[in-house]
């Protein structure tokens, strides 16, 4: 049940973030792409990407996918038409790359994509309430799920405890141990 993509704000509904730019690779603009899923080559397919900007506003630009391959540690080297030396892929780095929710691949056997869970009701095992999903942060283990829960107070729960995702119902949940969110166990 791990989520395969972490989730954080984007302008439209319809793109969702994939990754993460961590740097250039050579001289030519190539970037390398840490991506936010445990399966990297899903991603390789993606026609169309879009990179979120500096600023408030975080304006995303599309960019053409010229070509995409397999790097280490769960990274993709990716160059991008319009992307040319090394000067502008370092300018890009440590921003979001999106892609549209239509174009990505299925999540696979037992994954979901984290989008895909914004929004559902927390719940403990014992059916206490926890707040609602409002993110997901890929920390290269497993993913921790953002919940906030009434009066606005967050919690962080590791996505390994997620026992139960229920579409239907719009909720997930969670093996909520002694000590993880106060008053839950």
């Amino acid at each position: 049940m791990e989520p395969t993509a972490a989730s954080t704000s984007s302008t439209d509904p319809e793109r969702v973030p994939v990754g993460r730019i961590v740097g250039a690779h050579g001289m030519r603009g190539q970037l390398r792409l840490q991506c936010f899923t445990d399966t990297p080559d899903a991603l390789a397919a993606l026609t169309r990407i879009w990179i979120d900007g500096p600023g408030p506003d975080r304006a995303e630009r599309g960019y053409r996918v010229a070509s995409c391959a397999p790097g280490r540690s769960g990274e993709l080297r990716v160059a991008l038409a319009g992307v040319e030396g090394r000067a502008a892929a370092e300018a890009l780095v440590g921003r979001t790359a999106l892609a549209a929710v239509g174009e990505l691949p299925p999540a696979g056997e037992g994954s979901v994509y984290a989008f895909e869970l914004l929004g559902f009701r927390a719940l403990s095992a014992e059916g206490r309430e926890l707040g609602r999903v409002q993110g997901l942060w890929n920390t290269g283990a497993p993913a921790v799920l953002m919940l906030r829960a009434e009066g606005g107070r967050e919690h962080l729960v590791p996505s390994a405890l997620l026992v139960e995702i229920d579409f239907a119902a719009r909720r997930v949940v969670v093996d909520a141990i002694p000590g993880l969110i106060d008053g839950a166990a």
